[in-house]
């Protein structure tokens, strides 16, 4: 479990030999699992039919016990010996949940026979007894709001009696004005959601939250924050058909019934795993938006939603998985579909205005001031979804279907093929006035050394002719940088030990004859790939020669980061060091360099000979203890994040100083404080300055200094974070420094590395050349 983790429930036992009780397990666990099949309610026809007196009595004996407590307890006993024991509940942002405030609570996804709260209620005893529909941790009572149907289904019922209603405005806002300590919690998904639950879908989670702003809407105009609670890998439980899963998800919302046929192992109701972990999020603040940006309100919980999936979905087992939001207007493209598409039984969905080609929306709409397409060339300017116009018959602007805006006149005038330098890529034109504005535009073939296909040529009323290539439907070059292409994984004491065996001899393992021998220089793009994602990287089978480290960077395309140690530096036991690496004691976990204004990005590390016993070099990464400090304290993360520490490099031939936050943050200063911003650590408390930082006029803000430091130093010296190598001799490893803290232990003998830093702007352009994406942009879009 992921660290941090205040409840659990379930755990996962060795299996004993099986009891007469456990033999009884399986089919017991069928019948009870089987209860949103509505197999109970599907038999009733027939036994009317057959045996109208003994299905009357059976029903009327039911109705006279269900509600009575000793039923409901035998029921919930039952049900929680069928259960899975493997679900667990991880609440590690409870701090951030306020006792003295009220919540409603979305749980996602909808699942199909259990959702992942119906599955904490059923493995948790004390739940049921102090009537709270949930785990003790939550610290409060749910109210599970459902469709109507579900709070009268048999079993259902007595697994939550009176904390269960539907899910309509009035009924969730009852629990918030009736009630001083119990929450309402709904499933925003609804049956449409569970529609495109299987667990044959293993890269994409759906979440059917495209057009449901009700439960939005709801939390703004009563002043109410939202707590999203979401089970990992429940949707992989049971395998559906993705047959018409739009058609039958918008027609599961009109009959309140869920259109789900499933099946699970052999078959059957019985899950095909019970590995589900229900993770609560922190608080999206609802309550912070007005009734008319109810629309941006929803956006952003479904952003809030997506960002904390991507953070814990490797922790619990969905790595690879990419959360797409669907609605109504998902458009089936089946086998099945088509086919009822042909025989006109169904028909093709409406798409919306803006969803609809160009030259349909004009031809709708002959009212509307738009473009005539008369010549060949506008006709297929319009093919390619544009629209343009000038004073009268044209506006100044340039619309793309695939963009997210229009481009303005002086953005098109500056990236015309005549305004660059073909050779150098850089501009020619400057002083473009704002006041522009496009007089002519054309659709021509373009044939040049670089470029070859659709253009449009251009004409500004500052009498500027030309081409602007017909861009691709992709996003902008800035989408395609490295930090977007490949996502920042972060480990902790549970993945440290994971990343010393890939160091070893997996993905962050990298050998120097590959880097040698490889012409298309894939190699180096991974090891590139490998210390953004990671951080960390270690490259095996180099010579011993104390000139390898420019030898390594010219094998990357880059260059040595030269210090005031020198483009590189020797680290060896000397007497009276300088500074405390060149002495054979261990090192407290670190970064290098504090003291410059900038730090050097990528530090690496090389064995010429190892010490006779100890000298581990030791790797953690400093992102992940921020991330656990601001999980565990957020005040001390953002103290961290805004009081600047003086750093300090003193010798007889330098003096060095700078001042940096522990934490530095990317982004503008009005975006929240969170650990997805970091850009880079500062923390080597061995040349920290307290002395002239020191300020008798506000000790108290010392004081929370030192208390937040305090508190990042505990988790910086939890071992159980540590990656350990102990290199021998040709081994490097590689560090980012703007990341990676690292550290050695103390040894005995003679030792001698060879240290060196390098650019991380050097590293990233030298990807950017790797990278065939940002190549084929570049071409398209600038030559």
């Amino acid at each position: 479990m992921a660290d941090g983790t205040v409840g659990t429930v379930g755990t996962v036992a060795k299996p004993a030999p099986a009891t007469a009780l456990e033999l009884l397990k399986p089919p017991i666990y069928w019948l009870f699992h089987s209860w949103r099949l509505f197999g109970y309610i599907a038999l009733l026809p027939p036994m009317l039919a057959y045996q109208p007196l003994k299905t009357l009595a059976l029903l009327a004996a039911y109705t006279s016990v269900h509600r009575k407590i000793w039923w409901q307890r035998g029921v919930h006993r039952m049900f929680q010996f069928a259960a899975a024991k493997t679900h667990r509940f991880v609440n590690e942002n409870k701090h951030l949940i306020k006792d003295d405030k009220r919540y409603l609570w979305c749980l996602h996804p909808h699942g199909l026979l259990a959702d992942g709260w119906h599955a904490i209620v059923a493995c948790n005893l004390d739940s049921f007894d102090d009537n709270g529909n949930g785990p003790p941790d939550v610290g409060r009572k749910i109210a599970l709001c459902f469709a109507p149907i579900i709070q009268h289904v048999p079993v259902h019922q007595e697994m939550y009696r009176n904390l269960c209603c539907s899910s309509d405005r009035q009924s969730i806002v009852r629990w918030w004005k009736t009630t001083e300590d119990t929450d309402p919690a709904l499933i925003p998904g609804g049956f449409a959601e569970a529609c495109f639950a299987s667990s044959a879908e293993r890269k994409v989670e759906y979440s059917y939250l495209k057009g449901r702003k009700g439960f939005v809407r709801i939390c703004i105009e009563e002043g109410k924050d939202i707590v999203p609670a979401y089970t990992f890998r429940l949707n992989w439980m049971y395998r559906t058909p993705r047959s018409m899963r739009g058609a039958r998800a918008r027609l599961s919302q009109r009959i309140f019934v869920g259109l789900i046929p499933f099946f699970g192992y052999m078959g059957s109701s019985m899950p095909l795993h019970e590995k589900t972990t229900t993770v609560v999020f922190p608080p999206f603040e609802a309550s912070s938006y007005s009734v008319d940006q109810v629309d941006e309100a929803h956006e952003a919980y479904m952003a809030h939603l997506k960002k904390h999936f991507d953070l814990n979905k490797a922790k619990y087992g969905m790595r690879d998985v990419e959360m797409v939001f669907v609605g109504n207007d998902f458009q089936d493209d089946d086998w099945a579909t088509r086919a009822l598409q042909s025989l006109g039984i169904i028909k093709k969905l409406k798409q919306n205005a803006q969803s609809r080609p160009l030259r349909s929306r004009l031809s709708q709409n002959p009212s509307q001031k738009s473009p005539v397409a008369t010549s060949r060339s506008e006709l297929a300017m319009l093919r390619h979804g544009i629209r343009w116009a000038r004073p009268g018959r044209w506006s100044s602007t340039v619309t793309l279907r695939w963009a997210d805006g229009a481009f303005l006149p002086k953005y098109l005038r500056e990236n015309t093929m005549e305004a660059w330098d073909n050779s150098s890529k850089q501009r020619l034109d400057f002083g473009i006035p704002m006041d522009l504005c496009v007089t002519g535009i054309s659709l021509e073939t373009v044939s040049l050394p670089d470029f070859s296909g659709p253009a449009f040529r251009l004409q500004f009323s500052d009498g500027h002719v030309g081409h602007f290539p017909v861009p691709r439907p992709q996003r902008s070059m800035w989408s395609q940088e490295l930090q977007h292409q490949k996502k920042r994984v972060t480990w902790g004491a549970t993945e440290a030990s994971n990343i010393q065996e890939e160091l070893t001899s997996g993905s962050l393992h990298f050998k120097w004859q590959d880097l040698q021998s490889d012409s298309t220089r894939s190699t180096a793009k991974r090891w590139i790939e490998a210390m953004h994602t990671h951080g960390v990287a270690m490259v095996s089978g180099m010579p011993t020669d104390e000139n390898i480290m420019k030898r390594f960077s010219e094998t990357l395309g880059t260059y040595v980061l030269p210090s005031v140690y020198g483009e590189t530096f020797q680290i060896k036991s000397v007497c009276d060091p300088n500074n405390l690496a060149y002495s054979n004691l261990g090192l407290q976990m670190h970064t290098d360099l504090p003291f410059n204004a900038q730090p050097p990005g990528i530090q690496l590390f090389f064995c010429m000979q190892q010490a006779d016993e100890g000298g581990e070099s030791i790797a953690m990464d400093g992102f992940a203890a921020a991330e656990s400090l601001y999980q565990q304290d957020p005040q001390a993360f953002e103290l961290l994040c805004e009081q600047p520490l003086l750093f300090q490099d003193v010798t007889s031939e330098w003096f060095l100083s700078a001042e940096h936050p522990t934490f530095e943050l990317n982004g503008d200063n009005a975006s929240p404080m969170t650990p997805e911003r970091l850009h880079r650590l500062n923390f080597n408390e061995r040349t920290r300055d307290s002395w002239r930082q020191w300020n008798p006029d506000n000790l108290q803000q010392t004081a929370e200094v030192y208390q937040a430091l305090q508190k990042f130093e505990q988790l910086v010296e939890e071992r159980s974070r540590y990656a350990s190598l102990r290199l021998m001799p040709g081994e490097m490893i590689c560090t980012d420094n703007w990341r990676v803290m690292h550290s050695r232990s103390s040894f005995l003998g003679s030792r001698h590395f060879v240290g060196a830093y390098l650019d991380w702007d050097a590293v990233r352009a030298r990807w950017r050349t790797l990278s065939s994406i940002f190549q084929s942009q570049w071409n398209s879009l600038q030559n």
